[in-house]
């Protein structure tokens, strides 16, 4: 996996490496000794899945504040996602910045408290 950190302070994307012969294509999705060494995220306190019938579904926006915060692993497993990400946590370096992205497959990007 390579992992690029953004613009926005603690957000970093993460591509994908897979293999791929006659059979088909290999991969790592997750690993959380090897996220740990490139962002420090040690603990997920969950996981969960979305599926949108329609192009263009809106799924709304997440925000969490202190003590509540929990990183999140935003992960494309078919299609694409266009994602947008504000900073609104008052004394970060990147507070009130925002970008957009377009995820695809074997791309992910991972949001985490810092």
């Amino acid at each position: 996996m390579i992992y690029s950190n953004l613009e926005i302070s603690g957000a970093c994307l993460i591509k994908c490496h897979h293999h791929e012969d006659s059979r088909g294509t290999f991969g790592r999705l997750f690993d959380a000794d090897e996220i740990q060494m490139a962002t420090g995220v040690s603990k997920f306190k969950q996981v969960s899945y979305s599926t949108n019938v329609k192009k263009g579904t809106i799924r709304g926006f997440h925000f969490q504040a202190t003590p509540s915060q929990e990183c999140k692993l935003i992960s494309v497993v078919a299609g694409a996602v266009f994602d947008v990400l504000i900073d609104l946590r008052p004394g970060s370096k990147s507070f009130g910045k925002s970008l957009t992205l377009e995820l695809s497959v074997g791309q992910e990007y991972l949001e985490t408290s810092a």
